[in-house]
Parts: C-alpha cells; structure tokens; sequence
C-alpha cells in the first residue's frame, strides 16, 4: 500500500500521480526481466551515433581494400585480416550494445507517453493497469496501481522545484510499494511479451491525446491471470478500511483507456 499524507496536497497532483505510475511499473518491468536497467550515458547515445559507427566500418573496409592493390603494403593487409577476427568480437560487443540502449530509449519514451501528466490531469484515473503479455487480450500477468481512495487535487500553486521534488519523493515511495509486491512472484519468463498500459477514468467527449478509449473492454478478464495490485491511500482516510469487495463497483460513466504506447520485452537473453 502506498499512503500519502493528508496534508500534502501537492501529493495528489496529477503530475505526481502520473510520474509515481511511471516510476513503480517502470520497476515492475525490470523486475520482470521486460526491461534492462538504464546504462550511464545512454541519453548521450543517438541512432545518428549508430550511423556514424557504420559509416567508419565502410570507411575502414574501403582503406583496406586500397591496401591490397599496393605491393608495399601486403604485409600490412595480411595482419589486419588476421586480426579481423579479433575485431569481430569487438565489433558484436559494440553491436550489443547499441541495441541495449536502443531498447533502453524506447521503454523510456513509450512510458513517457503512457503517463503523460496532461493526460492524467484530463482523465484524473481511478485505477492504472499494466499487463504483460503476447496481445492486449492474451494476458499472462497484470499490475494495478489502485487510486480510487485518491481525491485529486483541483489546483496545485507549487513551484516547479518543489513539484520535482514532490514527484521524486511519491516516485521513491511507490517503488517501496511494489518491492514486495513482486518478491511473490515466479521467475520472469520475458520472451516475446509486451507490455500494455490501460487507465480506468469517467468518460469524456473529448480526445485525450496518447488515450484511446475502449467501451466494454476490460484488462486481464481471463481466470488465470497473475494479478498484483498497489492501492494507493490518503493517510487518515475512511478508505483506508475499504473492503476487498468494493474492487467489483462499476458505473455507466467509467471507461477504460488503453495507452498508444507499448513496451517490447528486452530481456537479456534477447539481446
């Protein structure tokens, strides 16, 4: 469970709901083995970074094919083709490890997107869900994050520093929430699923951009699901006590909302 303090009104803004979902299902997915923690520097890295390595390898391909039409420089060609296994090795390494940040760059952007603060001030959601699976309706395991004990505040006056901050410390506390959460569970089997992000708000008439609704759809319906759920409290509140019973309450007005992004599995044994 995950308390938030009844006089911090700035804990329920929807900026800090939404980077606290962020944070916690982003640890949900390492955990899983669907995404490899972040290297140092990955920002730094650019698929124009790939281009430029690639166009060096052709560079240097060409160079040693002047070599060999040079008759003083044979014994210089002959070591670097024997030498052309070693880097071979080099060169996969580094291969590797393009991809490992490419991979990390998309988790990162297609969560970005996912919980986008606009879109949850907009849609104020009462519950967020992740599932893990082949498709959207072939689930194997689902995550929630339980907010309908969560009164979202109207207006927040903080300064963008103390937003930040905010934000950080609800982040921190979240993934507190979900360690043990995901200690129960079997080992990760990773290969070949994708994750899904799916928002429980009222409907609207308006288009929530990086939202689409999805009337009579709801995630991980199937009986044999993995379900783990956070709920999310207001130290104090009445619905602190809240019975297990009430998860099946519904109304006309309530829709699930299912994230344009998703999140490809990039397990270390698919890279």
């Amino acid at each position: 469970m995950l308390a938030l303090r009844r006089d911090a009104h700035r804990e329920r803004d929807a900026f800090v709901i939404a980077r606290a979902a962020r944070a916690a299902f982003a640890f949900a997915l390492y955990a899983r083995d669907c995404a490899r923690e972040p290297a140092p520097n990955d920002d730094e890295t650019t698929d124009d970074d790939d281009a430029r390595d690639d166009d060096a390898r052709d560079d240097d391909g060409a160079r040693d094919d002047d070599d060999a039409f040079n008759s003083r420089a044979v014994g210089v060609a002959r070591r670097r083709r024997r030498n052309e296994g070693r880097a071979r090795g080099t060169r996969a390494r580094t291969r590797g490890e393009r991809t490992r940040r490419r991979r990390a760059r998309e988790t990162r952007r297609a969560l970005a997107r996912a919980f986008d603060a606009r879109a949850f001030e907009r849609l104020r959601p009462r519950r967020v869900v992740m599932t893990l699976g082949t498709t959207v309706t072939r689930t194997r395991e689902a995550y929630e994050m339980d907010l309908r004990g969560v009164a979202y505040a109207e207006t927040t006056t903080t300064r963008e520093d103390e937003r930040e901050e905010t934000a950080d410390a609800v982040s921190r506390r979240a993934v507190r929430a979900f360690v043990p959460v995901m200690a129960t569970l079997n080992p990760p089997q990773s290969a070949g699923l994708r994750a899904f992000f799916f928002v429980e708000a009222r409907a609207t008439a308006d288009e929530v951009e990086g939202y689409a609704p999805k009337p009579g759809f709801a995630p991980a319906k199937r009986a044999r699901v993995e379900r783990r759920r956070v709920r999310v409290v207001v130290n104090g509140d009445a619905s602190d006590d809240r019975d297990d019973a009430s998860d099946d309450e519904s109304s006309d007005d309530l829709v699930w909302y299912q994230a344009d992004a998703a999140v490809r599995a990039a397990s270390s044994s698919m890279i």
